[in-house]
């Protein structure tokens, strides 16, 4: 190859990489895969809070909004114990924690910023017939929701600063409680329901949630778009003023379609107040940016089966395929996108870009599960892909479990949301692929938050046993 030609692919992973800084390392010394990292914001989002914890002690990190870690505490884990959420008020962080041993009272934590002394506390919380599902850390208090499937209610928890909790409980009509949960096992239900933090990662794994929870604006918001198609039902949650408020925002009219249309899929996502919502049918994809309170349509795309998306700013890239996870190939046509689409489930990413942009990621995802056998034989036990292949009398099972998703990207101008002839960058999540691609991570062990107008990954890096903070 010309040397001229490896200047040039290298130039974008050189840019991407330069874009990334690492500003904070600090030795730990920590072994193994069981170590969890989490992160708690104050309400103004310039004082973090980092929470690293191994089986028995629990090393805390408060960074302030110049990227300066200016305090620590070293408290003892014990019992297990679950890292619930906290807060970080009037000087003070507060941090709540659950015993692993089935308890369901909660041990809580007051750590002092200035004098740097901490003390803990206990605090009954009885969780008769209810199963957690969320929390959200809202800056100044903190937030616990469970279900209670006998009763199909939903019940929010608000912990304040003065080891006060206010509750707020809400029972859903059946066929609202059907599509709010999914079947587990033959009678049981589960709640499945995904928080979109608007600061935090979006993965295509939670985006493609029908049901979906955000916090703004000292309001709990419950986005569905699984109850009715065509529409984007909102149930928001006052827990100061105790009050649970209903409405639909109608998209289109495939609810009243007679008979319904068999090949169709919508979703939506939340972001400053807008609403981006995506269906797909087999004849079109359609695009809607509407106000979210009052409901107005504010930008509308669309593009038929036979036609190029016009809005688009990338191509259009499978990930996934019939035997691994890591295939990847280019679809040139719409209606390949549709049919991906329709016969999985849509998707839709929001996210704030710089210049005043906002970016979308428009798609379709899907589980792939490949299990069988056939007649046969193969090596004892070998792999196609991600495919574990086993041979047993003569017989060759297979089995594999993976996601394939389908999407391309969408930049807008946020005064008007008209669409932008511009390169996207690359997604946040591509980014710490790339450039976690070589390092050791547990499974726990990483967060990503933001912090003066940056993203901030934060990770325990197990080849070097340090927990490590980089600019993005």
């Amino acid at each position: 190859m010309k040397k001229w030609l490896i200047l040039l692919w290298a130039i974008p992973i050189a840019l991407r990489l330069s874009a990334q800084q690492k500003f904070f390392e600090e030795p730990i010394g920590w072994h193994g895969k069981n170590i969890e990292l989490h992160t708690i914001s104050d309400r103004g989002n310039l004082q973090h809070c980092l929470f690293l914890m191994n089986s028995d002690s629990v090393r805390v990190f408060l960074m302030d909004n110049n990227q300066t870690v200016v305090q620590r505490f070293y408290i003892p884990r014990t019992g297990g114990e679950d890292f619930m959420g906290g807060f970080i008020r009037d000087k003070k962080i507060y941090a709540f924690f659950q015993g692993g041993s089935g308890g369901s009272d909660l041990h809580g934590w007051t750590l002092d910023i200035v004098g740097g002394t901490s003390g803990d506390f206990n605090f009954p919380f009885a969780m008769k017939h209810e199963r957690a599902v969320e929390q959200i850390n809202c800056g100044d208090h903190f937030l616990f929701f469970s279900v209670n499937r006998k009763a199909s209610q939903f019940t929010i928890y608000d912990f304040l600063d003065d080891k006060r909790c206010d509750t707020l409980s809400y029972q859903f009509e059946p066929k609202v409680w059907k599509a709010l949960t999914s079947v587990r096992g033959m009678w049981n239900r589960d709640m499945n329901v995904t928080e979109i933090d608007p600061d935090g990662e979006c993965s295509t794994e939670m985006a493609k949630t029908p049901n979906k929870i955000y916090w703004m604006k000292d309001t709990l918001f419950l986005l569905m778009n699984h109850y009715e198609k065509g529409v984007t039902t909102v149930f928001s949650f006052d827990i100061r003023g105790r009050q649970v408020g209903f409405r639909r925002i109608v998209h289109n009219n495939a609810q009243t379609l007679n008979p319904p249309l068999e090949d169709y899929v919508d979703n939506s996502m939340l972001l400053d107040d807008k609403l981006y919502f995506v269906s797909a049918e087999s004849g079109k994809l359609n695009l809607q940016i509407r106000d979210f309170h009052s409901g107005r349509m504010v930008r509308e795309y669309t593009a038929k089966r036979d036609e190029d998306i016009a809005f688009k700013n990338s191509p259009i890239i499978q990930e996934g395929g019939a035997y691994s996870r890591h295939e990847t190939r280019e679809l040139g046509k719409t209606r390949q996108l549709l049919r991906k689409m329709t016969d999985g489930s849509a998707l839709i990413v929001a996210r704030r870009e710089d210049s005043g942009r906002v970016g979308l990621t428009i798609g379709s995802y899907k589980k792939v599960t490949n299990n069988g056998y056939a007649a046969g034989y193969f090596a004892p036990v070998t792999a196609i892909g991600e495919l574990a292949i086993v041979t047993y009398k003569g017989f060759t099972f297979f089995r594999g479990d993976w996601s394939k998703s389908a999407r391309f990207k969408t930049l807008l101008d946020t005064t008007n949301y008209e669409h932008m002839n511009s390169d996207t960058d690359s997604e946040i999540t591509e980014r710490v692929e790339d450039y976690t691609k070589d390092v050791s991570i547990p499974p726990a062990g990483e967060n990503l938050f933001r912090n003066s107008g940056k993203y901030v990954y934060a990770y325990y890096n197990r080849d070097e046993h340090k927990l490590m903070l980089v600019n993005f």
